[in-house]
């Protein structure tokens, strides 16, 4: 055990249910990935902030996922406690229209019970895979609405900033996450620190929405359907575009002829990657990297890539 048996101990004695060389190919559908010293499912916002302050008590260094959707692990695995985040409760103020989410609900679920209340404005995500908590992460749009336009305030669990000071939850209004840049304010701050550093959690979101009439919105799910065909192997590995078709680019730059290792894309959804035999994270990795160089060197812009690579590369 890496981590060591005393850090081992000291987490046990926090968080009820901990696993040992968790194997993190389980969470990517190319079976990808190295292990992960530790790892734990937080139920609920309690569970998730439990696991995360006893991570900061032991000094292991920690790391908050949803369904791993957007995540590619290396092969080196994680050096840590990696938490998957499945808190899932909601309430819902039908008056004002709000409603407050953990940021563990699957977004599509969440988008499918809003529906069924005729609530809108998140159905142009409907069957995006991942979290809220992810998609609220990666400001995740559709190529024109971003998830953030329907957010008002989240509720963070904040690491401490001096030894000497203790891990807080706190409320946020949005504008403290969004950036003009694009990034969010996590994933600019996840960026410039090394594997394993501390890092705020969301544990909850409020979101403003809109009034719909059942009928309405059922046709827009159903429109969305339509749109979105089902997923194939790894992906969609590439953002939307507002004004082109990512999957048009590919094979118009010839990314789709590509491959890494036995890692190739999808040759009907060039936005997904497929694999014959055994796969390495640092091929799928190599394949992304190669696809978005190629369609940069032909349209002179780079798709931008969905999936964060995690872990030690």
């Amino acid at each position: 055990m890496p981590m060591g048996e005393e850090a081992y101990r000291e987490l046990v004695r926090q968080i009820a249910k901990i696993e040992t060389q968790y194997p993190l190919r389980e969470l990517n559908p190319l079976k990808a990935g190295g292990v992960a010293d530790f790892f734990t499912i937080a139920n609920d916002t309690v569970e998730l902030a439990t696991a995360v302050k006893a991570a900061l008590d032991t000094g292991v260094p920690y790391l908050v996922i949803g369904q791993g959707d957007g995540a590619l692990f290396s092969d080196g695995g994680f050096p840590g406690l990696v938490i998957q985040n499945r808190s899932s409760a909601f309430a819902v103020a039908t008056d004002r229209s709000q409603v407050v989410a953990d940021s563990g609900l699957p977004l599509s679920r969440f988008i499918t019970w809003l529906a069924s209340r005729s609530l809108g404005g998140l159905t142009h995500l409907y069957g995006e895979p991942g979290t809220l908590g992810g998609a609220i992460y990666a400001n995740l749009s559709d190529g024109f609405q971003p998830i953030l336009s329907s957010v008002r305030y989240l509720t963070m669990l904040m690491p401490p900033a001096r030894l000497d000071r203790q891990a807080t939850i706190a409320r946020y209004k949005v504008d403290w996450l969004t950036r003009p840049e694009g990034r969010t304010r996590l994933q600019a701050m996840k960026a410039g620190k090394e594997v394993g550093e501390s890092q705020p959690v969301i544990l909850t979101a409020l979101f403003q929405l809109t009034s719909v009439r059942p009928d309405e919105i059922q046709l827009r799910l159903q429109e969305q359907v339509r749109r979105r065909p089902p997923s194939v192997g790894m992906g969609p590995v590439f953002s939307s575009l507002p004004d082109a078709d990512i999957e048009s680019l590919l094979v118009g730059a010839g990314a789709a002829t590509l491959k890494s290792g036995n890692v190739f894309p999808d040759r009907r959804r060039p936005n997904f990657l497929r694999a014959r035999g055994s796969v390495r994270s640092a091929d799928i990795r190599a394949l992304i990297e190669a696809m978005q160089e190629r369609v940069a060197s032909v349209y002179g812009v780079a798709p931008v890539c969905r999936y964060e690579f995690l872990g030690v590369w």
